[in-house]
C-alpha cells in the first residue's frame, strides 16, 4: 500500500543514487515497476520520497544489495519507533 508522506521531503541526490544503482545491477525503475505490477512513477515517487511503500522500499532494497536502513534510516526509525 502507498502511504502519502506526512513530512515530505524530496531527495534528488538520493533519488539519482538509487537510479545509478539500479542501472549498475542492470535494472531501472520500469523494471522494478514492471515485477511489482506498479507503474514507474510509483517507483519514483517512493525514491524521492514523496511517498512511502514499505514493498517498494524492500524491493529497491534489494534489487540494489543496499540495505533499507542504509537508504531510508529515518524510515527504519519510524518503524523502530511504532515497535516502542
Amino acid at each position: 500500500m502507498l502511504l502519502p508522506s506526512t513530512d515530505v521531503q524530496i531527495n534528488r541526490e538520493k533519488h539519482a543514487k538509487i537510479k545509478y544503482l539500479l542501472d549498475l545491477a542492470g535494472s531501472s525503475f520500469s523494471d522494478l515497476a514492471s515485477s511489482l505490477a506498479l507503474s514507474p512513477s510509483t517507483i519514483s515517487s517512493v525514491s524521492l520520497g514523496r511517498s512511502r511503500s514499505r514493498r517498494v522500499e524492500k524491493a529497491i532494497s534489494e534489487r540494489i544489495g543496499v540495505p533499507e536502513s542504509e537508504l531510508w534510516p529515518e524510515r527504519m526509525a519510524d518503524k523502530s519507533e511504532d515497535a516502542a
